[in-house]
């Protein structure tokens, strides 16, 4: 009997959970009563701890979304279901694989390990790459905010999405979903399975999504080529699932995935911020990032090619007075971009024929103000991905193959002392590249390296590489952990985690030691380019003789937390808990702190490079020859530059290294959940605090080194906030819900950036909300109509530690001996709110449903992302998706 009246405490309540993951069909918002014939808000179960439970017994904020949410909203990536839930974000831009999610102001970061856990159907999936796909044949999925280091392990410091799909059934039967939209827009999802004998269920699943994006690129449009070049996107993905269950103890899941991505990358346009420009360039050197007419002219294609395996096998034997789990996962996700340069205005392929050629061709080709192309190179002022050829290609690589296995020995639940513990192991290997190459006008090469060729005049002939960044990065990760709840009283429960995690890693540079390069001065001992006549070597780290050697380095923590619940009443549930989060260190692509030092603070700042005999060359011309701030980027000045007489200038060298720290937190959490109107209403709170030691920071340089990605660590981060939700069942036919959060962030200390303390945590919303309605309306016995509106909100947002009026030298102000540096009070986006819209009608038992939808029905301008490069002088941004309108319809067997 699954009832929770039958039970009089909190581990037979803990019963329950158990019964309701077997008799729950799956699951709907609204439950009807058969006694009472009243609708009430549903009884949810969740497994945020690793065992079933309800809902209100789990001491965090968790968002549930079940099938039949998900099915309102049309969840199928994770961006759907994240934009749903106050207090997380997420950013995804660059490309399908780089999607940089924000839980209460824990940010995930590029070229590193995610900020949360990844769990389907059980399985902890590692790599950052695995989130950002399509999934079909959804049950449930559960938002888990706050660090979960004790429960999930490594990189759980923010929180967990914990994904639960649908097992085959008995019965053979299947759904089938297909989409039509704007852009030439399609999405088709189906899934069939059942039993083929007493003991083994089989399923099978596939999708495909195609879509020609919002954006035109207009150079591609005026030369007659195909349009459909910024955003477009198509991937499909074929999975097979089988169930053995040979006796009523023993359950075998195997599952198979293989998905492929066909698509657009790198849909950026560049901005300036550089308010000493304005008197000869105009306002638009220093412009509103939010204001931005955005124009994309690239020469080149971008692509953005993955490919995704996987396989894993999870057990569950009943031994009778406990519950043994184990699984084993292997992936394997392959993933790389190429595109076009953002390398012009350094001026390292003047020389090159196909740059003059192309310039004087495209001379006066609309730009974005204030660039312009001129009748040469040198009169002309580029940007970023310009329609010439003197940006130069890119090419990047993040390559991932690891394999996992845990084993979970669980109590049963029935009991007022449960238990947990288990044994973890990681094996990873991941391959970083970033690579630039010369542009002939046939592309980018999808390659690590390729040798510059030339022809008898010295130009080159092929999209030879000219900077390199590239690494091996293997990573054997282990752990143990256990947990503990106690039930008190028969209301008052407490519970304890802890987890153990020690990771051993090291990196092993890839750049061949004699590849050279032929424009790009990678050892800043020339002017522009590489005039000293000597080649250079295509990676920094390698200039004045230097080596990259293979590093190694192990990263381990203690990861507890403790939590104590309390039903105050039978509708009232009151919980607080404290814990550690802990995310490993790790290593940037070797040669990143001799990039920095050489191209960023020896060439910019004016610091010098004890590996260089120069302290500032320049290399933008005649005028660049003294660094016009060196002045205040003495050693004394920058030690107290927060209290001195440039305070807030930020003129201060950049510490980079090719290593980086571990990230730990600690964070608490208090919090209330309660039931109203006969559980027609439910309403939760909470507050939190959580204190981050380095912090880690990812941030793209742009230099005249080309680019460099790399990641460091903020030393200490403070974050605070509150958040709200409720949702109502106001009649038999319309639910209503609502969900706020407010996050305060504050860097208290910043060793990279020390000018920078006092701001606010990069990628964090200010605060983000939703609220909406759900219409389930009976037209007749047969047919309902149906509904959904919901608006979602993101507070104002912050991308770099650099913030407000502070400024930055850059390579223009030394160029043209302006003293004002880059200021960046003009680069935080905008709040925003998107209203999404859908109806349509459905059959009475939810077997079918046609429904029509509008995504973003005011056609709200906002930014996805928008990156500062200090040192640049501008901002990098995307724009967000458009207004569109398509239908959907859905079929059950």
């Amino acid at each position: 009997m699954c009832d929770r009246k039958a039970f009089g405490n909190r581990s037979a309540r803990a019963l329950l959970g158990l019964c309701g993951l077997g008799l729950l069909p799956a699951a709907t918002v609204v439950a009807q009563q058969a006694a009472s014939n009243e609708f009430q808000l549903e009884e949810i179960i969740v497994t945020a701890r690793q065992r079933a439970e309800t809902l209100n017994d789990v001491p965090a904020s968790v968002a549930v979304f079940t099938s039949a949410q998900i099915d309102a909203h049309d969840i199928s990536r994770a961006r759907d279901f994240i934009s749903l839930t106050p207090g997380v974000s997420i950013v995804n831009a660059a490309e399908v694989a780089d999607s940089q999610v924000n839980i209460r102001g824990i940010n995930g970061t590029r070229d590193s390990e995610p900020n949360y856990a990844l769990v389907i159907d059980g399985i902890v999936l590692t790599n950052p790459a695995a989130l950002n796909r399509e999934y079909t044949n959804l049950k449930q999925i559960e938002v888990l905010k706050g660090p979960q280091g004790a429960i999930y392990g490594r990189n759980a410091t923010a929180g967990a999405f914990i994904i639960t799909t649908e097992e085959p059934g008995q019965e053979w039967g299947g759904k089938l979903k297909a989409t039509m939209a704007e852009n030439t827009t399609w999405n088709t999802a189906g899934n069939i399975g059942g039993a083929v004998s007493d003991t083994l269920r089989i399923g099978l699943g596939g999708s495909v999504r195609s879509t020609d994006g919002y954006y035109n690129n207009e150079y591609a449009s005026q030369s007659g080529n195909d349009t459909d070049i910024v955003d477009n996107f198509k991937d499909w993905n074929l999975s097979a699932r089988a169930i053995w269950q040979p006796t009523q103890a023993l359950k075998v899941d195997s599952k198979f995935r293989y998905g492929k991505v066909d698509a657009a990358s790198i849909m950026f346009n560049s901005t300036f911020q550089l308010p000493g420009f304005t008197g000869f360039l105009g306002p638009a050197a220093y412009e509103n990032i939010n204001n931005h007419d955005f124009l994309f002219v690239n020469n080149i294609n971008p692509s953005n090619d993955q490919d995704s395996t996987e396989f894993s096998v999870k057990a569950d034997y009943d031994l009778g007075w406990a519950d043994l789990t184990t699984w084993g996962l292997y992936s394997d996700i392959n993933n790389d971009l190429t595109a076009d340069g953002a390398s012009a205005d350094f001026r390292f392929f003047f020389p090159t024929q196909q740059c003059i050629d192309s310039t004087a061709a495209l001379t006066g080709s609309p730009m974005s103000p204030p660039t312009g192309i001129g009748p040469t190179p040198q009169t002309s002022l580029y940007g970023a991905y310009s329609p010439t050829t003197c940006d130069g290609t890119q090419y990047q690589q993040r390559n991932q193959k690891d394999y996992s296995f845990e084993v979970r020995l669980t109590s049963k639940s029935d009991q007022r002392l449960r238990w947990l513990g288990g044994l973890y192991y990681l094996n990873l290997k991941r391959d970083v590249t970033v690579n630039t190459g010369v542009d002939v006008g046939t592309g980018a090469v999808r390659s690590r390296y390729i040798e510059t060729q030339f022809d008898v005049n010295g130009q080159p002939t092929n999209n030879g590489t000219q900077a390199l960044s590239s690494d091996e990065f293997r990573t054997d990760a282990y752990a143990v952990f256990g947990q503990l709840a106690y039930d008190l009283t028969p209301t008052i429960e407490t519970s304890l985690a802890l987890r153990y995690d020690l990771e051993v890693r090291d990196a092993k540079s890839l750049v061949p030691t004699d590849a050279t390069t032929i424009y790009i001065d990678t050892c800043a001992d020339g002017l522009t380019g590489d005039t000293d006549g000597l080649p250079d070597p295509v990676n920094p780290g390698l200039c004045f003789g230097n080596t990259l050697s293979k590093e190694s380095k192990n990263f381990s923590a203690l990861e507890p937390k403790f939590a104590i619940t309390w039903d105050a009443t039978e509708n009232i549930t009151a919980y607080s808990s404290i814990g550690a989060g802990f995310k490993s260190g790790g290593f940037n692509n070797q040669g990143s702190a001799a990039t920095i030092n050489l191209g960023i603070n020896a060439l910019i700042y004016g610091t010098g490079d004890a590996n260089d005999s120069t302290t500032w060359n320049g290399f933008f011309g005649p005028n660049s020859n003294t660094n016009p701030d060196a002045s205040v980027s003495s050693p004394a000045i920058c030690a107290g530059q927060n209290n001195g007489p440039n305070a807030g200038t930020g003129f201060c060298p950049v510490l980079i290294q090719d290593n980086y720290d571990k990230e730990t937190s600690w964070a608490f959490e208090a919090g209330i959940k309660t039931d109203w109107l006969d559980r027609r209403l439910h309403a939760e709170a909470a507050v939190y605090y959580t204190k981050v030691d380095d912090m880690q920071f990812f941030e793209f340089y742009v230099g005249p080194f080309g680019l460099l990605r790399v990641v460091s660590n903020i030393d200490k981060v403070e974050l605070s906030g509150i958040e709200a939700a409720t949702s109502y069942v106001a009649t038999d036919w319309l639910n209503l819900y609502a969900g706020v959060n407010f996050t305060q962030s504050d860097i208290k200390k910043n060793k990279v950036r020390p000018d920078t303390e006092g701001n606010e945590s990069p990628y964090t919303p200010a605060w983000t909300g939703n609220l909406g309605a759900q219409v389930i309306f009976p037209m007749n016995a047969d047919m309902n109509f149906v509904a959904n509106i919901d608006w979602r909100g993101v507070g104002k947002t912050w991308f770099h530690v650099v913030q407000g009026d502070q400024q930055r030298p850059t390579g223009f102000s030394a160029a043209f001996g302006v003293p004002e540096g880059g200021q960046y009070d003009k680069s935080e986006r905008d709040s925003y709110w998107l209203m999404n819209l859908r109806a349509g009608v459905a059959g009475a038992d939810d077997r079918w449903r046609v429904v029509a939808f509008i995504d973003n029905l005011f056609d709200e301008n906002y930014l996805e992302e928008a990156i500062p490069a200090p040192e640049f002088g501008g901002t990098f941004i995307v724009p967000g998706s458009q207004s569109r309108i398509g239908i959907e319809a859905s079929v059950s067997f």
